[in-house]
Protein backbone atom coordinates (compact mmCIF):
# COMPACT_ATOMS: atom_id res chain seq x y z
CA UNK A 1 0.00 0.00 0.00
CA UNK A 2 2.76 1.98 0.41
CA UNK A 3 2.97 3.22 -3.44
CA UNK A 4 -0.81 3.29 -4.05
CA UNK A 5 -0.83 6.72 -3.50
CA UNK A 6 2.20 7.68 -5.63
CA UNK A 7 1.15 5.42 -8.23
CA UNK A 8 -2.67 6.57 -8.43
CA UNK A 9 -1.71 10.06 -8.48
CA UNK A 10 1.15 9.44 -11.13
CA UNK A 11 -1.52 7.66 -13.31
CA UNK A 12 -3.85 10.25 -12.76
CA UNK A 13 -1.30 13.75 -13.41
CA UNK A 14 -1.08 11.62 -17.00
CA UNK A 15 -4.74 12.54 -18.21
CA UNK A 16 -4.57 16.64 -17.20
CA UNK A 17 -6.28 18.76 -19.39
CA UNK A 18 -7.91 22.60 -18.90
CA UNK A 19 -10.92 22.39 -17.61
CA UNK A 20 -13.16 25.10 -15.49
CA UNK A 21 -12.91 24.93 -11.96
CA UNK A 22 -13.15 27.00 -9.09
CA UNK A 23 -9.72 26.69 -6.59
CA UNK A 24 -11.54 29.82 -4.24
CA UNK A 25 -14.63 27.58 -3.45
CA UNK A 26 -14.25 24.32 -3.80
CA UNK A 27 -18.16 23.35 -3.35
CA UNK A 28 -18.46 24.70 -6.72
CA UNK A 29 -16.57 21.21 -7.99
CA UNK A 30 -18.57 18.86 -7.31
CA UNK A 31 -18.14 16.07 -4.53
CA UNK A 32 -15.29 15.09 -3.79
CA UNK A 33 -15.16 11.33 -5.13
CA UNK A 34 -11.53 10.09 -4.41
CA UNK A 35 -9.20 10.66 -1.31
CA UNK A 36 -6.62 8.97 -0.13
CA UNK A 37 -4.46 10.47 2.88
CA UNK A 38 -1.14 8.69 3.86
CA UNK A 39 -0.61 9.95 8.24
CA UNK A 40 2.92 9.83 10.24
CA UNK A 41 4.33 7.01 11.50
CA UNK A 42 7.45 7.18 14.33
CA UNK A 43 10.30 7.56 11.39
CA UNK A 44 10.24 9.78 8.55
CA UNK A 45 7.18 7.87 6.23
CA UNK A 46 5.89 10.51 3.71
CA UNK A 47 2.77 12.38 4.61
CA UNK A 48 0.34 13.95 2.07
CA UNK A 49 -2.89 13.89 0.68
CA UNK A 50 -5.23 13.94 -2.33
CA UNK A 51 -8.97 14.25 -3.58
CA UNK A 52 -10.00 14.60 -6.78
CA UNK A 53 -13.35 15.90 -7.32
CA UNK A 54 -16.27 15.10 -9.68
CA UNK A 55 -15.12 17.56 -12.43
CA UNK A 56 -11.94 16.64 -12.80
CA UNK A 57 -10.35 18.82 -9.93
CA UNK A 58 -7.04 16.69 -7.70
CA UNK A 59 -5.74 18.45 -5.20
CA UNK A 60 -2.94 17.23 -3.86
CA UNK A 61 -1.21 18.22 -0.18
CA UNK A 62 2.32 17.34 0.90
CA UNK A 63 2.99 17.93 4.45
CA UNK A 64 6.23 16.09 5.38
CA UNK A 65 9.32 14.13 4.25
CA UNK A 66 7.53 14.19 0.53
CA UNK A 67 9.38 15.63 -2.53
CA UNK A 68 7.27 18.30 -3.11
CA UNK A 69 5.57 20.24 0.34
CA UNK A 70 2.65 22.62 -0.06
CA UNK A 71 -0.93 22.39 -1.71
CA UNK A 72 -0.95 21.55 -5.50
CA UNK A 73 -3.91 21.46 -7.89
CA UNK A 74 -4.09 19.51 -11.65
CA UNK A 75 -7.44 19.28 -13.23
CA UNK A 76 -7.92 15.79 -14.83
CA UNK A 77 -9.27 14.62 -18.17
CA UNK A 78 -12.84 13.45 -18.09
CA UNK A 79 -11.28 10.17 -19.49
CA UNK A 80 -9.30 10.21 -16.70
CA UNK A 81 -11.88 10.74 -14.11
CA UNK A 82 -13.91 7.90 -15.50
CA UNK A 83 -11.42 5.49 -15.96
CA UNK A 84 -10.89 6.03 -11.88
CA UNK A 85 -14.45 5.53 -11.22
CA UNK A 86 -14.68 2.30 -13.49
CA UNK A 87 -11.49 0.88 -11.26
CA UNK A 88 -13.56 1.81 -8.77
CA UNK A 89 -16.91 0.49 -9.57
CA UNK A 90 -15.55 -2.76 -10.71
CA UNK A 91 -13.16 -3.96 -7.91
CA UNK A 92 -15.91 -4.05 -6.03
CA UNK A 93 -13.71 -2.04 -3.66
CA UNK A 94 -17.52 -1.50 -1.18
CA UNK A 95 -17.30 -4.72 -0.39
CA UNK A 96 -13.68 -4.33 1.32
CA UNK A 97 -13.47 -4.51 4.37
CA UNK A 98 -13.34 -0.91 6.47
CA UNK A 99 -10.10 -1.57 8.17
CA UNK A 100 -6.93 -3.63 7.52
CA UNK A 101 -5.18 -5.88 8.69
CA UNK A 102 -8.68 -7.33 9.54
CA UNK A 103 -7.28 -9.02 12.72
CA UNK A 104 -5.45 -5.71 14.48
CA UNK A 105 -2.11 -7.23 14.09
CA UNK A 106 -0.53 -3.79 12.01
CA UNK A 107 2.91 -2.88 13.81
CA UNK A 108 2.65 0.45 15.69
CA UNK A 109 5.04 2.07 13.78
CA UNK A 110 3.16 1.96 10.20
CA UNK A 111 1.32 5.18 9.53
CA UNK A 112 -2.44 5.32 8.85
CA UNK A 113 -3.93 4.88 5.39
CA UNK A 114 -7.30 6.07 4.18
CA UNK A 115 -8.88 5.63 1.45
CA UNK A 116 -12.79 7.29 0.67
CA UNK A 117 -14.40 6.45 -2.82
CA UNK A 118 -18.05 8.18 -3.37
CA UNK A 119 -19.90 6.47 -6.20
CA UNK A 120 -22.63 7.89 -8.14
CA UNK A 121 -25.34 7.10 -5.50
CA UNK A 122 -23.79 9.22 -3.15
CA UNK A 123 -22.35 6.10 -1.17
CA UNK A 124 -18.78 6.68 0.78
CA UNK A 125 -17.12 3.92 1.59
CA UNK A 126 -13.82 3.79 3.20
CA UNK A 127 -11.13 2.08 4.14
CA UNK A 128 -8.33 2.15 6.41
CA UNK A 129 -5.61 0.68 7.76
CA UNK A 130 -4.27 0.33 11.30
CA UNK A 131 -7.07 2.50 12.88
Amino acid sequence: MKNIGFLVLFLTMLGCQTKKVDIKNLDKNGPVIIQFARQACFGKCPIYNFSVYENGLLIYNGERFVEKEGTYYQVLAKSTVDSLVNTFETSSFSSFSENYPTDKSAPSDLPTIELSYRNKKGIVKKVCSKE
